[in-house]
């Protein structure tokens, strides 16, 4: 899904995300804020710990 994001991303004029939603919108939010290194605006729907962190996981990351 980050990859395919990214691809929307490089594709149009986008210089910076915002997430609407809980986990999955702010995850991806925080990936391609990270990978494009833009800013992002995050309202969150729900709470999670990981809207707090910067931290970013990935799977399969090596």
């Amino acid at each position: 899904m980050t990859e395919r994001a990214l691809q929307v991303v490089r594709d149009s004029d986008i210089d910076g995300i915002t997430a609407l939603g809980g986990g999955s919108a702010v995850g991806l939010s925080k990936a391609l804020s990270f990978r494009r290194k833009f800013p992002q605006l995050v309202l969150s729907t729900t709470y999670a710990g990981s809207k707090m962190t910067p931290i970013l996981g990935k799977l399969g990351m090596t």
